[in-house]
């Protein structure tokens, strides 16, 4: 009881006040089959779909579910499968992308998978753990759940690089350059950058990484031999 207090009142992430409704209603059935179709809805309401899917941010959604099964797994008043996680190999085929996962007893069962509509004639997009039931599917549910809400968050801050004034954006690229060690940024790929609807500098380096290249070493050649020395030592 005074866990479900605690998932009605609102916290703080990352210093964004964040509303807990949604997950309360998920987590009370997160041992029920419904809980499949509820997951499925929250996916869609964070904005996302399968273009936003790809082997690195499952990444991620491995690693949540398996801090939710290693807590469940510590806790006795849960009747887990033995040594129950996400196997490390993600698969992923023209049909979908696939995280399976291993117990006791078994090696590789459904985790998570996700149908490209394209390719695919299966009516849901998202498959949840089928063969699990009772508190076995908890920690797929839950992990789920907290990772749609870190990809609508590494969304927007995609989104709303997009929309930075020409100064910062500039400011931004120019960051991005020397992170990268792409040197210094000529006004060319400044004027050029402006022009491609804000696409980002990382993307657009390797799309032309030949051109990007020459500028680099062409703009290096001409800096101060002190500011050279110091680019070399980042």
């Amino acid at each position: 009881m005074k866990n479900m207090q605690i998932v009605k009142k609102l916290i703080y992430t990352r210093g964004n006040l964040v509303k807990m409704e949604g997950w309360e209603k998920i987590f009370e059935k997160a041992h029920l089959n419904e809980s499949s179709d509820l997951a499925r809805e929250y996916f869609t309401k964070c904005g996302l779909n399968f273009l936003d899917v790809n082997l690195d941010n499952c990444k991620k959604l491995r690693q949540l579910i398996n801090l939710e099964c290693y807590k469940l797994l510590d806790d006795e008043n849960y009747s887990m499968i033995k040594d129950l996680d996400v196997n490390l190999k993600i698969k992923k085929d023209k049909w979908g992308i696939y995280l399976t996962a291993r117990g006791s007893y078994f090696s590789e069962r459904e985790a998570i998978s996700f149908y490209n509509p394209k390719t695919n004639d299966k009516t849901m997009t998202i498959g949840f753990c089928g063969w699990a039931s009772g508190c076995n599917r908890i920690p797929f549910i839950k992990g789920f759940i907290k990772w749609c809400d870190w990809m609508k968050e590494k969304k927007n801050k995609m989104e709303k690089t997009k929309k930075l004034s020409k100064i910062e954006l500039i400011k931004e690229c120019q960051r991005l350059m020397l992170k990268n060690d792409y040197s210094v940024m000529s006004a060319k790929i400044i004027g050029d950058f402006m022009k491609r609807n804000l696409e980002t500098n990382r993307d657009y380096y390797l799309k032309h990484k030949e051109n990007f290249e020459k500028i680099r070493k062409d703009a290096f050649k001409s800096l101060p031999k002190k500011v050279k020395k110091k680019l070399k030592n980042e």
